[in-house]
């Protein structure tokens, strides 16, 4: 995709917002990123880039892309509908002069005839060094719902350091006026309840309550 200003350096077009970052060492920060800019980054993405940003750890620079991408069923791939919508986190590190992929998140629904959506919670997108070891750890949460009437979403929170994984995942809570609310239940990761990993649970869990909620 071409840019007018993708020749634009990509130090000068971080002008942006810095994020807050719950870090008890400075050394972990974040900002936002704008589509020219990994344009300009030769970084390629497919679908629709949701958010980008910029992470700097003691192992250097790091671009996060979010990205939604939607089409027809792969089970009928030649029809017109909309009936899929995959979902994408890459992280990416800078590696012989060029960013390479160090992980992602990939996930998304596949609804033949049936009512669908999926998208990330943008503004809940962590970065954080929870224990304070200067590399950042990166949390996703995002929704996905796929049915024919009302019922929870997917719920999923996801937290990433490098090839570490934690995750809660459970359901929306769904109130309907004048009716009993239901959903809302979650499990979390097995290895979350080790006791090394107690702080890691805390934050998943605080990042589920500002989600599982929302109708957004």
């Amino acid at each position: 995709m071409s840019s007018p200003d993708r020749h634009i350096p990509f130090a000068f077009m971080l002008a942006c917002t810095t994020l807050s970052v719950l870090a008890a060492d400075a050394k972990v920060t974040s900002s936002s990123v704008r589509r020219a800019d990994l344009d300009g980054e030769r970084i390629a993405v497919a679908g629709n880039v949701i958010s980008a940003m910029n992470v700097d750890d003691k192992n250097g620079r790091h671009i996060l892309v979010l990205t939604s991408l939607s089409g027809p069923s792969r089970d009928e791939p030649g029809n017109n509908r909309t009936e899929r919508t995959d979902l994408r986190a890459t992280f990416y590190s800078k590696g012989n002069g060029k960013w390479v992929e160090e992980w992602h998140i990939k996930d998304g629904v596949d609804c033949p005839m049936l009512d669908h959506h999926a998208a990330f919670f943008g503004r809940h997108v962590t970065v954080t060094d929870i224990n304070s070891d200067g590399i950042a750890e990166v949390t996703v949460p995002y929704k996905m719902f796929c049915g024919g009437g009302v019922d929870s979403d997917i719920i999923k929170v996801i937290m990433r350091q490098g090839q570490d994984k934690y995750a809660i995942r459970g359901e929306s809570l769904v109130r309907l006026r004048g009716q009993e609310s239901f959903g809302g239940s979650y499990k979390a990761d097995s290895s979350l309840t080790l006791p090394r990993n107690a702080v890691y649970k805390q934050h998943l869990l605080k990042v589920w309550k500002q989600v599982y909620a929302l109708n957004d």
